[in-house]
């Protein structure tokens, strides 16, 4: 017999490797993209854990993703050119919350109330958090914008319009108006039929300069008076 010189053969194989990442919070209905950091020889493809597939020639790789509710993803396979990587070299997850949709926002009817205060009626959210804001009128206030049912207080004779928002980031707020109309020339005559007395008007002060007169029917008293008064507009 002959010699023989048996020498080791080392044999590398260089299977691909993947880091996935891109946790991030979104409204129920919005997309997000999620990276791969991969290496090996391009291209390279392969799927989540859920089944999406991806596949790309330059890392880091990019994937979109659109869950309904709240989603790990993981690197479920990956392939490169040459092979397919091992469990140990897919890592990394990403965390998709999802966030549901506010409440619709409801602010309730137009007011017209006696005086300069007013009970609002907004709807109570069953998710996110609401609050009042004045869209135009000067000089009013709430109670607690937070609260649907605050009151809202003004100014007799001015017309406003105020917002009822209900927001559940990172979702669009959902808004709704309403006007709240505070009248200072409606009689009430709760008192008897003088003219200059404050209790027989609604909100509690005689009007002055031009103003509007409501009168409105089936009153006991109706008005009487002395000495001049200027009306622009009267409503029986």
């Amino acid at each position: 017999g002959g010699c023989y010189d048996i020498q080791p053969v080392v044999v590398s194989i260089n299977s691909p490797t993947g880091d996935i990442s891109g946790s991030a919070t979104i409204c129920v209905g919005q997309s997000t993209t999620l990276s791969i950091d991969v290496t090996g020889v391009a291209p390279w493809s392969g799927t989540l854990s859920d089944g999406t597939v991806f596949s790309g020639s330059t890392s880091p790789l990019t994937v979109n993703v659109s869950p309904t509710s709240t989603t790990t993803y993981t690197i479920s396979t990956l392939i490169d050119a040459n092979c397919t990587a091992q469990s140990a070299d897919k890592t990394g997850s990403a965390v998709i919350t999802v966030t549901p949709l506010p409440t619709t926002a409801n602010a309730g009817s137009d007011q017209s109330p006696c005086g300069a205060s007013a009970t609002l009626a907004g709807n109570t959210p069953l998710v996110g958090t609401g609050s009042w804001s004045i869209i135009s009128g000067s000089g009013g206030s709430f109670s607690d914008a937070s609260n649907p049912a605050s009151t809202f207080n003004g100014s007799i004779g001015t017309t406003y319009v105020v917002r009822w928002s209900i927001s559940n980031s990172p979702c669009n707020i959902s808004t709704d108006d309403v006007s709240i109309a505070f009248t200072g020339g409606t009689w009430i005559g709760s008192v008897d039929n003088n003219w200059y007395n404050a209790a027989n008007w609604c909100g509690g002060s005689v009007p002055s300069g031009i103003i509007d007169l409501t009168l409105p029917a089936g009153l006991s008293n109706y008005p009487s008076v002395s000495g001049t008064i200027t009306i622009g507009n009267i409503s029986i």
